[in-house]
C-alpha cells in the first residue's frame, strides 16, 4: 500500500481502494465465518462430551508447542479460552488442523485451507498499488466463492442469501480513511503470524513431532482407561454368561451416560459455558411427513413410528432439515427420553418398546486402516462405546441380530460423513436392513443430501422449525428473561413478520437471548 510523506499514512488511489476492499472482506466476513465454522466443527466432534475449553485443555501439550507468544495468550489466558471470539484466521486454521482435521468433512476442511491460502497467495498482490479492476474482479469472485461455501456449513439458505447480498454490496462500498489503516495492519499481522507459526513448526523437527504424537496418544489412552474402566466386579464376571448379560451391561452403561450428558443442551454452540436444562427448555419442533403425499402432514415426535393411511408401521425413518433447525436437538431428546429410568413415552408407544437407543454421530465413524476387514457394525460399535468394552462387541451384535426390535439406531448427520465412507461402510445396506434384518433406524441429514442412501427409508419427515405458538412458549420458558423483557420481545416479533419467520429456526431464536 503506498504511503505519503513521513507519517506512513496510506495514500488512497483507485487501485489501493480495491485492495482495501479485499482486505476488509477477508478481515470482517472471513474471520467471522471461520470462527462460526470452527465452533460448529468442535461441537460436532463430541456432542455428548467435551466443550471447546476442554478440548483446548486436553490438547495443551500439543498446541503449546505450535503457538507463538501472542497466540498462547489468546488460547491460554491465565487459564483456557472459553470462546473463539478473539481467534484470528491464522490461529483458527492452526486449531482446525490440530483439533478437528480428522473429524471435519473433507469439503469443509478444503474451504478452510482455501481461505488461508488465498490470503497468503495474494498477500503482496492485494497490497500492491497497481491492482487493476480486472484483477480485483477475479480475486473478489474467488474469495466470495470461498466465503459462501463456508456460509453453507453454518447458515440456512436464507441466511446465505443475505451473506451473498452483503458481499455484493461491499464490492462497491468505499473504505473510510479511519478504517483503512486498521485493515492494512490486521491484514499484514495475519500474514506475519502465519509465517511465524510455519517457522515454529519447522524448527521443532520431525523427531519432536513424533514424540508429541506418542505422548498425546499415550495420555489419551491412559485417560480413557481410567474414565471408562469397568469395575472390578464387572471384570470378574465370566464372558460365558452370554449376549443377554452383555447387552444389559452395555445398555446400563449407555443409558447412564445419556442421562448425564444429555440432561443439558447448549442453545448457542459457540457459548461453551451457557447450558439450559433440557426438560425445562425443550420446545416442540414443527415436523411434517412427506411420504409422497400431495400435502405435508404435521406429525408429533411420539408419532414417528405410527402407521398412517393403514400402511405398515415404518422401521426406517429419514429426517431432514436446514442447518440450525434442530435435527441434533431432536435426536438428543429422543435418546434422552428413551434412556430415562422410566420411559417418557406412553407404554403403548413404539418408542417405549426399545430397550436401548444408540446415538451414532456419523461424522465420527471412521473407516479402519485395515480395509480387508471393513464392517459397519464394528465401526458403529467403536464410535459409541469406549475401548474397555470392545471385547463385548461380538456378543452385543449377536443380541441385536436375534432381537432387532429391542434396539433403535439414531444416525445423526449422515450428510457429514464423506460419500466415499458411506459407500465403503455400506451405510445404505445397513439402513435398508440388509445387514441386520428388521433393524429400526432414524437417520438425519440436510435436505437434498444422501438421497442414494436414504431413498429406501419407509418414512420421510422434514423439520420446519418452531411454530408461532412454540416460539412464544420458548420465550416464556427462557430463564434469562423477566416478564417485561418477555412482553417486549413478543411485541417485536408480532409486529415484525420477517423477524418472526427467521425465529422459526431455533438457532436464530436463541441468538436473541442474553447468555
Amino acid at each position: 500500500m503506498a504511503t505519503g510523506g513521513d507519517s506512513g499514512d496510506p495514500v488512497y488511489t483507485p487501485e489501493t481502494a480495491l485492495g482495501l476492499r479485499l482486505m476488509a472482506l477477508i478481515t470482517d466476513e472471513g474471520t467471522t465465518l471461520l470462527r462460526r465454522v470452527f465452533v460448529y466443527e468442535v461441537c460436532r466432534m463430541t456432542p455428548c462430551g467435551k466443550s471447546l475449553q476442554e478440548h483446548l485443555e486436553s490438547n495443551r501439550d500439543v498446541l503449546y508447542r505450535q503457538l507463538n507468544r501472542e497466540q498462547k495468550k489468546l488460547v491460554y489466558p491465565s487459564g483456557v479460552a472459553n470462546s473463539a471470539d478473539k481467534f484470528d484466521i491464522t490461529l483458527l486454521c492452526l486449531l482446525f488442523d490440530k483439533l478437528c482435521k480428522s473429524t471435519t468433512k473433507t469439503d469443509n476442511m478444503d474451504l478452510v485451507t482455501q481461505l488461508r491460502q488465498f490470503r497468503n497467495k495474494n498477500h503482496a498482490h492485494i497490497k500492491d498499488t497497481a491492482l487493476s479492476q480486472g484483477e480485483f474482479d477475479q480475486l473478489w469472485k474467488e474469495l466470495s466463492d470461498i466465503l459462501l461455501g463456508l456460509g453453507r456449513i453454518v447458515n440456512t439458505v436464507a441466511e446465505n442469501k443475505i451473506l451473498e447480498s452483503r458481499i455484493t454490496k461491499r464490492k462497491e462500498q468505499p473504505i473510510e480513511s479511519e478504517l483503512a489503516k486498521k485493515y492494512e495492519e490486521e491484514f499484514e499481522d495475519f500474514y506475519r503470524r502465519d509465517n511465524e507459526v510455519k517457522d515454529l513448526v519447522v524448527a521443532q523437527g520431525q523427531k519432536q513431532s513424533e514424540e508429541i504424537k506418542t505422548t498425546v496418544k499415550e495420555t489419551i489412552k491412559e485417560e480413557l482407561k481410567e474414565w471408562q474402566k469397568p469395575t472390578v466386579a464387572e471384570e470378574a464376571k465370566p464372558s460365558s454368561e452370554g449376549p443377554f448379560h452383555t447387552f444389559e451391561k452395555l445398555r446400563n452403561y449407555l443409558q447412564d451416560r445419556y442421562r448425564r450428558e444429555l440432561a443439558k443442551i447448549r442453545p448457542l454452540p459457540w457459548c461453551e459455558d451457557f447450558h439450559l436444562n433440557q426438560e425445562d427448555m425443550f420446545t416442540t419442533l414443527e415436523m411434517v411427513c412427506r411420504d409422497g403425499l400431495k400435502n405435508d402432514t404435521a406429525v408429533a415426535v411420539e408419532d414417528m413410528f405410527k402407521s398412517f393411511n393403514d400402511k405398515v408401521p415404518p422401521k426406517t425413518i429419514r429426517v431432514e432439515g436446514d442447518p440450525g433447525i434442530g435435527k441434533t436437538t431432536l435426536c438428543y431428546k429422543i435418546v434422552y427420553d428413551c434412556s430415562a429410568e422410566e420411559s417418557k413415552f406412553h407404554a403403548s408407544n413404539k418408542f417405549s418398546s426399545f430397550k436401548l437407543v444408540l446415538y451414532v454421530e456419523m461424522r465420527n465413524c471412521k473407516v479402519p486402516k485395515d480395509t480387508t476387514n471393513i464392517d459397519v457394525k464394528s465401526t458403529i460399535f467403536k464410535q459409541v462405546f469406549p475401548e474397555a468394552y470392545y471385547k463385548h462387541e461380538e456378543e452385543f451384535w449377536n443380541y441385536v441380530i436375534s432381537k432387532p426390535e429391542d434396539v433403535l439406531f439414531v444416525l445423526d448427520g449422515l450428510d457429514e460423513m464423506p460419500e466415499a465412507t458411506r459407500e465403503t461402510l455400506k451405510i445404505a445396506d445397513f439402513i435398508r436392513g440388509q445387514i441386520i434384518p428388521g433393524v429400526h433406524v432414524i437417520v438425519t441429514s440436510r435436505p437434498y443430501h444422501c438421497n442414494k442412501q436414504l431413498k429406501s427409508c419407509d418414512r420421510h419427515f422434514v423439520i420446519k422449525g418452531y411454530s408461532h405458538e412454540n416460539i412464544d412458549s420458548y420465550i416464556h420458558k427462557h430463564p434469562k428473561l423477566d416478564s417485561s423483557s418477555e412482553e417486549g420481545m413478543l411485541q417485536q416479533l408480532n409486529e415484525n413478520d420477517s423477524l418472526h419467520q427467521l425465529t422459526k429456526n431455533p438457532l436464530n431464536l436463541a441468538l436473541l437471548f442474553p447468555t
